[in-house]
């Protein structure tokens, strides 16, 4: 509900974001980049693990939980779920998602969220640790499977293409410097921005001429990690030695269509990774079966 104590009332003439008084100007930031071309409200949202977060709610569509993002107050995506209904977002997405699991391609959900991985060394084996935006552990993998891109073999871009994608790029990051760009050739028509952010971090952006963003990773300081990550990290792997960071925002599409008595739903990323396929009302018994089992029996 709006309400004046939380807003500086100012009526939107335009289409730009409104704010809550607490908003902070990243959070401000991240709204302003996620909805470019959209009215919205941001105002504090519940607390997750112990983490204030504030929601982004497109006007008019409050409790559509089609439209909407959370994020911390470092800017960070807990979750952003926007509808799509402009076709397919890649042709390799079209090619699994329409031709393989027959998914319709006018209407689906766009989702990004924002990950912190931490490559640590425990007795000389590696392992990755995968953070949310809250300083939740997600997954923990024994190999290093977020890095930066192996460029070796592409081809560099130029001309116009080159100075739309960087154009996006500097806008998103503050005094950003770009570096190299290349045609990103795993998916066509995307292309790979190098650039160091104005804190000297390494960073590339995968992205297409409109800013349709597939994947975006960015080298940091262990000492420059949001509260929550750190604390994860100190209370999880203490004792690890941590070899390297980094701050990921993953994206990928979800599709669904019915499946009998049942639906049926797709998670794929814009390079045609199926991240999981599930049928919902089949994967919501299993879980409640789960939760029986842990429940105590009488004797």
């Amino acid at each position: 509900m709006f309400r004046c104590a939380l807003f500086a009332c100012v009526v939107a003439l335009s289409l730009t974001p409104v704010f809550a008084a607490e908003a902070p100007k990243k959070v401000q930031r991240a709204v302003e980049n996620i909805y470019p071309d959209k009215t919205v409200t941001v105002e504090p949202s519940r607390t997750i693990n112990g983490v204030p977060t504030f929601e982004a709610v497109v006007e008019n569509r409050k409790g559509d939980a089609k439209n909407m993002t959370i994020l911390t107050e470092n800017g960070d995506i807990v979750m952003s779920s926007q509808r799509r209904t402009d076709g397919a977002p890649t042709p390799a997405v079209e090619r699994i998602a329409k031709e393989l699991f027959k998914m319709p391609m006018n209407d689906y959900q766009a989702i990004e969220q924002t990950f912190y991985f931490v490559n640590t060394d425990l007795g000389g084996n590696v392992y990755q640790l995968k953070i949310d935006a809250t300083g939740r552990i997600r997954d923990v993998q024994t190999e290093r499977d977020l890095r930066l891109s192996d460029i070796s073999g592409y081809e560099k871009a130029s001309g116009s293409d080159r100075d739309a994608v960087i154009g996006f790029v500097q806008k998103w990051h503050d005094n950003a410097k770009a570096g190299e760009v290349y045609q990103y050739q795993p998916i066509p028509g995307y292309y790979l921005v190098q650039y160091t952010t104005a804190e000297g971090d390494k960073g590339e952006a995968i992205l297409n001429r409109t800013g349709r963003v597939y994947q975006e990773i960015t080298g940091m300081k262990t000492e420059s990690l949001p509260r929550p990550v750190r604390q994860a990290i100190d209370e999880s792997i203490a004792g690890a030695k941590i070899q390297s960071v980094m701050r990921g925002d993953m994206r990928y599409y979800e599709f669904q269509r019915p499946a009998g008595n049942d639906t049926l739903r797709l998670r794929i990323r814009p390079n045609g990774e199926i991240v999981q396929v599930f049928n919902q009302r089949t994967d919501e018994e299993d879980r409640a079966v789960t939760a029986g089992e842990r429940q105590p029996r009488e004797e």
